[in-house]
């Protein structure tokens, strides 16, 4: 049909790689022509541009946007530099000043800290254990009466032993259980090398005689009940001879060595056992002063306590000394009975007082 033309249709055109790199390069190339002016300045800009400096793209980081603390990025590491201490000294011509050489801050770490710290330690440690400056030499001891300091060394030495293993409970542990005479022991330990222990002895009021198959054996006994050993000179005590041992509780027992045991429990040392009850010594202190001068006080298992009457017979009142004073009263009317009578007797007993007795068999 005339007048009426048809879109001419195109093909698309495929570019292969090749293709593409030679047309980019037509693009960047410069376009010479030599045979114009406008070619001859195209060429002088191309030279010119040859030395520039090819210009180098930096990039920026773009914005991060991160939930959470600050403290949980990741942050660039910076180098810890160390400051240095700079000093100036002014000198005596006006504006003129000395500069010394800055000296570079000394940070010290915990690691070489706690390693000085160990070896401190451990030298100190040495120097406790093995200097004679911290070695004991003597046992101070104030307070004694009786005993000497020659008797607590014999049993009890602490001379050379470093002070740092001196320990003050297990001295006065045990100088208790080697002298039960001490009432009181206070023990302290004072750097470099003093221990000092002042103490407080029993005052004893009885001495009583253990005689055991023709061997007798002499114990003190103080106000308490508490027996030890005799030591020096303790005045007129009362004398009480004995046939077998008693317990604080008035009953027999078989030996007088053991009166005095003690236990350790957990470091807890118990005192002496009394021997006698505080009673029962008051009771014999009572009755001393009925006994003539110079007689000693009898104990036998079977009758109790007595004494040997100076007119040939004995006497006893019993293993309970409770109602001493009405024994005592009821002895003395039935002695002055036999006397108006003529009878000698040669044992009298006011163990009961109900029932009185005396014999005259010898």
């Amino acid at each position: 049909m005339a007048g009426i033309t048809r879109p001419r249709r195109t093909t698309p055109t495929l570019h292969t790689e090749a293709s593409l790199e030679r047309r980019a390069r037509r693009s960047r190339a410069p376009v010479l022509n030599r045979g114009t002016k406008s070619g001859n300045l195209l060429s002088a800009i191309g030279k010119k541009d040859a030395h520039r400096k090819p210009r180098v793209r930096t990039y920026t980081q773009p914005p991060v946007m991160a939930r959470g603390m600050l403290q949980d990025m990741a942050v660039p590491a910076r180098r810890r530099t160390q400051l240095r201490h700079r000093y100036d000294f002014a000198l005596s011509i006006p504006g003129a000043e000395v500069r010394l050489p800055s000296m570079p801050a000394v940070r010290v770490g915990w690691r070489v800290a706690s390693g000085m710290l160990v070896i401190l330690m451990a030298l100190s440690l040495y120097i406790l254990l093995k200097t004679p400056a911290f070695q004991v030499d003597v046992l101070e001891v104030e307070g004694l009466q009786r005993l000497t300091v020659e008797d607590i060394n014999s049993v009890f030495s602490i001379s050379g032993e470093s002070i740092v293993k001196v320990d003050a409970e297990n001295v006065q542990a045990d100088l208790q259980t080697a002298f039960p005479e001490l009432a009181s022991i206070r023990v302290g330990v004072y750097l470099p090398a003093r221990v000092k222990v002042v103490v407080v002895e029993r005052t004893p009021l009885i001495s009583w005689v253990q005689n055991n198959n023709g061997n007798s054996e002499e114990k003190w006994v103080d106000q308490e009940g508490i027996a030890f050993q005799p030591r020096g000179e303790a005045g007129n005590l009362i004398r009480v001879e004995a046939d077998t041992t008693i317990g604080a509780d008035g009953s027999p027992q078989a030996a007088l060595s053991g009166a005095n045991e003690k236990t350790k429990d957990s470091q807890v040392v118990e005192g002496p056992t009394p021997m006698l009850s505080p009673e029962m010594v008051s009771s014999i202190q009572a009755m001393g002063t009925y006994v003539p001068g110079g007689t000693p006080i009898l104990y036998s298992a079977e009758h109790g306590f007595g004494w040997q009457d100076p007119n040939g017979w004995q006497v006893y009142f019993g293993k309970s000394l409770a109602d001493i004073n009405q024994k005592l009263q009821i002895y003395q009317k039935l002695e002055d009975s036999l006397a108006e009578q003529g009878i000698e007797p040669s044992l009298i007993s006011v163990e009961f007082l109900n029932a009185p007795f005396y014999r005259t068999e010898r």
